[in-house]
């Protein structure tokens, strides 16, 4: 509660004049329609079963990634598909915990997966090939980042499946595409052919996003931003980060920087992609010990597998090839007493 009242009441110490959107700005008839719209949602959303309520937000990211890919093909700016992603990873943030809090559907991974796709891969592909200059690049970009994407959604699956996993997880096997999504939307939608020669920001860009597909396929071990993260770093700290950067979108949104909020969250999202290096220093696998061990006991008995089923493998072509020389050297002796025999006659 305190935390709470800590960010109301920073944001009380903003200026008024910063909140064309919240206060004053609004009219009466625009706060009345608000209040209809969310009273007809809570009634509808009062109908749903609970176990409906992730598999609804999965469809709501699939329809963002969808709204996504229109504002594309249409035209639109691309800070509308960056957005349409932004609300995209908001909704996959919460469907994990509406899932463990009131179950969901035997689909709901399925579902969760498909608007991961959707969103995280084909919309961002589609955001990576417009903004390159050379098409060819950002076509092998595109390409390169929706196949890592698929890659690693896919993995996660099969390993969750097959660590008998039930839930949502703690620690992730490589970068999780929301992440290298996003990151790859904002580098790609940065101004960089005001400041550099436009081959050299098409190849900064495929270097970013080629990168980010690689961290997508590692097993490096990243912590979930809503379990791992919060048990380690303190919530009046996420708090006082939400807040600040609310405000700073406020104030920028009055002036029409629509991007500038956004492309700000490449700061903590490059933190985020050097955790592994730092965090383990700084307590962040302590504050996650028993997840972490678990995680990390399931991939070394992947390893093991792996490396048990190359054995197999070499010892099956090593067999082969011993079968191969006994056949061919059979066959030798077969002939050589052949050609003794015609020699005798």
């Amino acid at each position: 509660m305190k935390d709470v009242l800590m960010m109301v009441t920073l944001l009380m110490c903003f200026p008024v004049g910063e909140f064309p959107y919240l206060v004053y700005k609004l009219s009466l008839n625009a706060v009345i329609a608000l209040a209809i719209v969310f009273s007809i949602l809570s009634f509808v959303w009062a109908l749903i079963p609970a176990y409906w309520y992730a598999n609804i937000l999965s469809m709501l990211n699939f329809t963002c990634g969808l709204l996504g890919v229109f504002a594309l093909l249409k035209g639109y700016q691309p800070i509308v598909a960056v957005v349409a992603i932004f609300c995209g990873q908001a909704l996959d943030l919460f469907d994990g915990r509406a899932a463990n809090k009131w179950g969901s559907t035997p689909i709901g991974e399925y579902l969760d997966d498909i608007a991961d796709a959707t969103s995280f891969g084909a919309c961002v592909a589609l955001l990576i090939m417009m903004s390159f200059d050379n098409e060819l690049l950002g076509f092998f970009s595109g390409i390169a980042h929706v196949s890592a994407t698929l890659f690693r959604l896919v993995r996660f699956l099969v390993h969750k499946k097959a660590d008998k996993k039930e839930g949502g997880v703690t620690f992730f096997a490589g970068l999780p595409s929301p992440a290298a999504a996003f990151i790859n939307a904002l580098f790609t939608t940065l101004p960089l052919k005001d400041v550099m020669d436009p081959i050299v920001a098409d190849m900064a860009k495929m270097f970013v996003v080629v990168l980010m597909a690689m961290f997508q396929i590692s097993s490096i071990a990243y912590p979930h931003p809503g379990r791992a993260l919060t048990a380690w770093m303190p919530r009046r700290v996420i708090l006082a980060g939400f807040t600040g950067w609310f405000l700073f979108t406020i104030y920028h949104f009055q002036r029409k920087h629509y991007a500038m909020p956004f492309h700000v969250l490449l700061a903590p999202l490059s933190l985020y992609l050097c955790l592994p290096i730092y965090g383990k220093k700084f307590g962040m696998v302590k504050a996650n010990q028993e997840e972490f061990d678990v995680f990390a006991g399931n991939r070394e008995l992947r390893r093991d597998k792996k490396r048990e089923k190359r054995r197999d493998r070499r010892a099956r072509r090593a067999r082969r090839r011993a079968r191969g020389e006994e056949v061919s050297t059979s066959e030798m002796s077969e002939t050589s007493y052949s050609s003794d025999s015609e020699a005798e006659d």
